[in-house]
């Protein structure tokens, strides 16, 4: 009979092709996450650059409306140069005994500088807090549009890598199936070749036997011609020694048998009826003798 390997089991194929698709697979994927996160790596990098370029552009801006804002106190100085002038004016005439309504003319004029004095600083700093004001929101305006530009960035990414991974996950989706398929059809075909290898075998075993058998009859067959050939010699032996005993008997005893009539002991000769016949031209005595 004939030796076939032993195939490998249909589970075990479909786990290897199951875990080798899944490996590619894997392996693209991987490298989809890895350029995700070398792009994230670069946006964020980026952002964190031009958000440091903008808050240092905000804080020099700072430092112009501070310097604006001590140079536009020219104001308040001159008020406050005047404001001591009177001061000063008033306590020498205060000091000289002036009189009563020059002193509460300057106490006026005193009283009114304060007033303008304390109105310019007022106006300086509420300018200075507005400008400062405005720059904050700038900034900060400026800084979450930073932010919402670069985080659109990182949700277009990563949304290209999300698509690239659900077209991947379909490609290896339809590899499996179709290797899955084929695989079904490579095992339905084995099985088939299979089934018909061991019905060739069985029709080769019940051959064989039945030559076996065929051969053993023969060979019995061919026994018993053997037997029985051996047996009708034997038995034509007899008759061929009775049948001369028979005829020396019916000459006489004191006849003495001629020894041209003599039977040869050892293999009989072959003849052609139930008594021997007599050779062609001699005359055979006993029961043909006249």
């Amino acid at each position: 009979t004939r030796q076939t390997a032993p195939p490998n089991s249909p589970n075990q194929d479909k786990s290897q092709i199951v875990r080798q698709i899944n490996q590619q697979k894997n392996q693209r994927l991987l490298i989809l996450d890895q350029r995700l996160e070398q792009e994230i790596a670069r946006i964020e990098q980026e952002s964190e650059q031009e958000r440091s370029r903008r808050t240092f552009d905000y804080q020099n801006q700072l430092k112009n409306i501070e310097m604006d804002s001590q140079h536009s106190g020219g104001e308040s100085q001159m008020y406050e140069q005047e404001l001591k002038s009177v001061q000063h004016q008033y306590e020498q005439d205060k000091r000289r005994n002036a009189s009563s309504q020059h002193l509460n003319d300057l106490q006026r004029n005193i009283t009114r500088l304060q007033s303008v004095l304390m109105q310019s600083k007022a106006r300086h700093s509420q300018d200075k807090i507005r400008r400062i004001s405005n720059q904050k929101q700038e900034h900060d305006r400026s800084i979450s549009e930073l932010t919402k530009m670069y985080n659109e960035q990182k949700n277009r990414i990563q949304q290209e890598i999300a698509r690239e991974k659900g077209n991947i996950e379909r490609e290896f989706s339809q590899m499996l199936r179709e290797q899955l398929e084929h695989l079904s059809r490579e095992t339905m075909q084995q099985d088939r070749i299979a089934r018909e290898e061991r019905q060739n075998e069985e029709r080769y075993r019940q051959e064989d036997e039945r030559m076996k058998r065929e051969m053993e009859m023969q060979d019995d067959r061919m026994k018993r011609e053997m037997e029985l050939g051996e047996q009708r010699m034997r038995m034509e032996q007899d008759r061929m020694m009775r049948g001369g005993q028979s005829m020396n008997r019916g000459q006489g005893m004191d006849r003495q048998p001629d020894p041209s009539q003599r039977i040869v002991s050892g293999e009989p000769k072959k003849t052609r009826g139930f008594l021997m016949n007599p050779k062609p031209g001699t005359q055979m005595s006993g029961f043909n003798s006249t």
